[in-house]
């Protein structure tokens, strides 16, 4: 298995973390049999802002989870977060000097999203009351993928090398 280079002298803090929203429509409220609910699927949006003068990165994390009873799509629950991740000698670390452009190494995106995820997969466990949703086992995300596609969307943007 090749090595991974990690940086080993990155020093960051968690500054914030924040539930934004969450809502949960209980089978009562949606006028749904809960024995009916066999399959869920969920929603999944990524938003990622660096503040570069501060050496912020903040994730935002949006999850909705949705049924399909009789040809009908329910959304059962779901929540926002915020992230804020704050990186000690931002500047130097991640800022190319010739062409002022942002160079975060991949490693250290996906760990700041594995946080931000497993962290508001904890939220959800903790916020749900209905027992049977309590049930409904959450994917594992490809967090490879995940970072893949926004740093595309982050280069389009012109913020990122």
């Amino acid at each position: 298995m090749p090595k991974q280079s990690v940086d080993t002298n990155l020093r960051f803090r968690i500054a914030e973390i924040k539930k934004i929203s969450s809502y949960e429509n209980s089978p009562k409220k949606l006028n749904i049999d809960p024995k009916k609910i066999k399959k869920s699927n969920i929603g999944f949006g990524l938003k990622i802002e660096i503040d570069e003068q501060n050496g912020f990165i903040l994730i935002y994390l949006k999850f909705d989870n949705n049924i399909l009873i009789d040809n009908v799509d329910y959304n059962i629950f779901g929540i926002e977060s915020l992230y804020v991740f704050q990186i000690k000698n931002f500047q130097e670390k991640y800022i190319d000097q010739k062409t002022k452009k942002l160079i975060i190494p991949d490693d250290v995106m996906i760990s700041f999203l594995n946080i931000a995820i497993a962290g508001t997969r904890g939220m959800f466990a903790v916020l749900l009351k209905t027992p049977k949703y309590k049930k409904i086992v959450l994917p594992i995300f490809n967090v490879k993928n995940i970072w893949t596609d926004a740093k595309k969307r982050l280069r389009e943007t012109k913020k990122l090398k």
